[in-house]
């Protein structure tokens, strides 16, 4: 049985498991029109090959293994994809918090995209944009922020009885898009006394954003304790994808 260090929650775990079949599953899904394209062809060609030029095989076999190369050839294609995906993600989790680290003197708190160091009252933030790119971090003093707050936009959630199989499917894609459009909008939001960066954004659940609030709040108050390493705060084993941004 694998047991937890101090140091693993100090730590943001890598998206592994359970939680890397779940996104294979997802990017499939949401890519099934182009799935379907690319499969209809490699099925095409391939009863096309072995039908054609292997004249030995029978058009059953042939059509065998054209429904086969129709459903296996784009899972292998979509599974490839965001294997490549998760790697840059989980890439990601690593050189975030580091770069953020050499930003500031010293880290007391810290989550995917923000550091705090206590003593010297600066923040840190940094960001990664739809390639997996890291930014270059933001540093800023607590006394430029004017105003800070944890958000969650809420979103519609559409249903629909005695629906067609296509129907049905345009219809979750709406839902998946519409939550995904949610869930890159939550997070902790600050407003700074600063004409080139107005506000900067961290993405993280509301929940994860209320503690960095309360974070915050302790920190104008001169009441927030330093830590002798830097802690993940809020302590989460497995994080999804998540970005900040500017």
């Amino acid at each position: 049985m694998q047991t937890e260090t101090a140091s693993d929650k100090n730590q943001i775990a890598p998206i592994a498991g359970y939680k890397a079949r779940m996104y294979h599953i997802l990017m499939f899904c949401l890519k099934l029109p182009r799935n379907i394209i690319i499969g209809a062809f490699a099925g095409f060609v391939t009863m096309m090959v072995f039908g054609g030029i292997l004249n030995g095989i029978s058009s059953d076999a042939s059509a065998t293994m054209g429904v086969a190369a129709m459903i296996l050839f784009p899972a292998w294609l979509s599974y490839r994809s965001s294997s490549k995906e998760l790697k840059k993600i989980n890439a990601s989790f690593i050189e975030m918090p580091a770069q953020i680290a050499a930003a500031l003197e010293k880290v007391d708190y810290f989550y995917l995209g923000i550091g705090l160091d206590v003593a010297n009252k600066m923040l840190a933030t940094n960001s990664i944009d739809d390639k997996y790119r890291v930014s270059e971090p933001f540093k800023f003093g607590l006394d430029k922020v004017i105003n800070y707050w944890a958000f969650a936009p809420g979103h519609t959630v559409l249903s629909g009885i005695g629906l067609t199989g296509a129907q049905q499917y345009e219809l979750e894609t709406k839902n998946l898009s519409a939550q995904m459009k949610a869930k890159n909008k939550t997070g902790l939001y600050i407003d700074l006394d600063d004409v080139h960066e107005p506000r900067v954004f961290v993405e993280m659940n509301l929940d994860q954003a209320e503690r960095w609030v309360l974070l915050l709040n302790k920190l104008f108050n001169s009441t927030l304790e330093e830590q002798s390493t830097a802690m993940l705060y809020p302590y989460c084993y497995t994080l999804s994808s998540s970005k900040s941004k500017k």
